[in-house]
């Protein structure tokens, strides 16, 4: 891809995802941020330009020519003063984007500070650096000019990596933001707290969970695991204000129904009438993904069942670790599966494989070879650290590595 790319703020999370999943196609690539150590594990065609008290912005002025893309992902706070740092380095002709998950604030700053000879626009990726592919994954462009090459050359970046590009006014974006991410992050943080303030050990509860209750937990974490700066932004904008207002008042309104209902067929007739501005294909889309989802757990606990029923080696990859693992398991609970393990490390014809023996007759036989196995020790380990591999990776593994 014939672009040069600087990214300030690439150091870690969204920044970071970008440079690694989609901007490393790029002819030349620039990777700022304050975390020099972030910074050296770039991938070989990235440039790392460290930032710090004693080198800014302006030490790295060589990196800049004409017809640039700059992307800015720094929080809101600080965009001001990048801004102010970084334009008079920007050549006539590039485009200076800013990441950010409102767009009004931002882009009216671009639009009051860039050059004439320098375009801008907002971008938004709609979800996190946790996720594993930019495939299928959607990004909002905001002010963006079809008709201007350099807005053309950044979707088209985007598009390549297989994201799903749309654009929208930056007021359009942050009136739709309100429903997408500020209500939803209110209603989960609003369920987070409650069972907080309850004092309800999740670990305990989830004994007993249902697919709502799990999948609404699960998200609900997931919000809090974001970068409190960056929801915390979400909750900014006016248009956040009043979406809350209109939730609490609806609450509010519910609670009434409910209690002035007082038997099931009356609070079923309540919630007829709440679900009757929501009827149709949408609604029915939106069950499909929910059974899609909880079929997917459903998947994920008959793996394991298989393997525990017929005592085949199960391998996995640990998500903490990244480590591929064969075992045995004996036992499956809740949150966790109990297994034996025992390896061993050889060397035959040049390559380091992994002998697995998990019964009797398998050690008598590598007994029988000289070598010693020793006995499979138990061993606990959360669902949630288990990352089942696709076919491909499996057959790579048991030809290449046991």
């Amino acid at each position: 891809m014939p672009e040069r790319i600087h990214v300030v703020g690439g150091g870690g999370g969204i920044g970071r995802w970008l440079v690694d999943r989609v901007f490393a196609v790029a002819d030349k690539v620039y990777c700022y941020d304050t975390n020099v150590k972030a910074l050296e594990s770039l991938a070989a065609g990235v440039t790392g330009c460290p930032l710090s008290h004693e080198q800014g912005l302006a030490d790295h002025t060589a990196n800049f020519e004409p017809g640039d893309i700059v992307l800015l992902v720094v929080p809101l706070p600080a965009l001001e003063g990048t801004v102010a740092d970084l334009l008079p380095l920007i050549k006539p002709g590039s485009l200076v984007a800013t990441l950010s998950s409102i767009q009004e604030e931002p882009t009216s700053l671009l639009a009051r500070s860039v050059k004439e000879d320098v375009s801008f626009c907002g971008c938004h990726p709609l979800f996190g650096p946790t996720v594993s592919s930019p495939v299928g994954q959607l990004v909002a462009l905001t002010e963006f000019d079809e008709l201007h090459p350099k807005h053309r050359a950044l979707r088209d970046l985007l598009e390549s990596r297989g994201l799903i590009v749309s654009w929208l006014s930056a007021a359009e974006h942050d009136r739709y933001m309100a429903y997408v991410q500020a209500l939803a992050h209110f209603v989960l943080l609003g369920f987070a707290a409650t069972l907080g303030k309850a004092g309800v050990q999740p670990s305990e509860i989830l004994k007993l969970r249902t697919p709502n209750f799990q999948f609404l937990y699960a998200f609900a974490s997931r919000v809090l695991k974001l970068s409190t700066t960056t929801t915390g932004a979400i909750q900014t904008t006016q248009d956040a204000a009043r979406i809350r207002e209109s939730v609490i008042a609806t609450l509010i309104e519910m609670n009434e129904a409910f209690r002035q209902a007082g038997t099931a067929q009356e609070c079923a007739k309540v919630i007829e009438r709440l679900r009757s501005p929501l009827t149709g294909a949408d609604v029915d889309e939106g069950a499909e993904i929910a059974t899609l989802a909880a079929d997917s757990l459903q998947d994920f606990e008959e793996v394991l069942y298989r393997y525990r029923n017929n005592g085949a080696p199960f391998v996995f990859r640990q998500r903490s670790t990244g480590e591929l693992r064969a075992v045995k398991i004996s036992a499956i609970r809740h949150d966790s599966i109990m297994f034996e393990e025992t390896k061993k490390a050889v060397e035959r014809e040049g390559r380091l494989l992994h002998i697995v023996a998990l019964d009797d007759t398998a050690r008598a036989n590598y007994a029988a070879m000289g070598l010693q196995i020793r006995k499979p020790e138990t061993v606990t380990m959360r669902k949630r650290n288990i990352k089942l591999l696709d076919r491909q990776e499996l057959d790579r593994f048991l030809s290449a590595r046991v």
